[in-house]
């Protein structure tokens, strides 16, 4: 499977590219012979897919909720060195006013996807906080979405004071 999709990869569409990503984060989750796959045997793979990702024809049309998607996927999937694709995506997110797009669940998986790579953007991640806080984008927040934002945060040893205040607001209205 991998060499099958590492084949294709430079021939799919930007949506098919992140689909793809997407059932293979998925995969992973639900079988154990996909778990740390991309490390592994399918690295290729991952270099591929990261190489596509940083083509300007492609991150440049990516929609709001595909890169989410994809920085969520890239942390599940533990796709080191996506370091590149992060500030690629992020940029793509924060120049391109696609933030506007991202719903409260769509931010949180960002937040949860960058701190599973231990990517330090603080760029990405201090222009999506200061969003969520300016936007009031907290109101869409789930409990679930609160939790994995927290813990990003501290993942990474990152303190935003307003955004830890925001959701400790955000917290206390349940």
């Amino acid at each position: 499977l991998y060499a099958q999709v590492g084949a294709a990869v430079g021939t799919l569409s930007v949506r098919q590219l992140c689909e793809a990503v997407d059932a293979l984060a998925k995969l992973s989750s639900k079988d154990e012979a996909f778990r740390g796959g991309l490390e592994g045997p399918g690295a290729p793979l991952a270099a591929a897919i990261r190489r596509r990702m940083l083509q300007p024809a492609v991150v440049g049309k990516l929609w709001g909720r595909q890169a989410a998607r994809l920085i969520w996927a890239f942390g599940r999937l533990g796709i080191h060195g996506a370091e590149d694709v992060v500030e690629a995506v992020g940029a793509r997110l924060l120049d391109g006013e696609l933030v506007w797009e991202l719903s409260g669940q769509e931010l949180s998986m960002i937040f949860w996807g960058v701190a599973k790579l231990r990517i330090q953007n603080r760029r990405l991640l201090g222009g999506l906080a200061r969003h969520v806080v300016a936007a009031e984008v907290l109101d869409g927040f789930s409990e679930q979405s609160v939790a994995n934002t927290a813990w990003a945060f501290a993942t990474l040893g990152i303190h935003n004071e307003a955004l830890m205040a925001g959701l400790a607001e955000r917290t206390l209205r349940e």
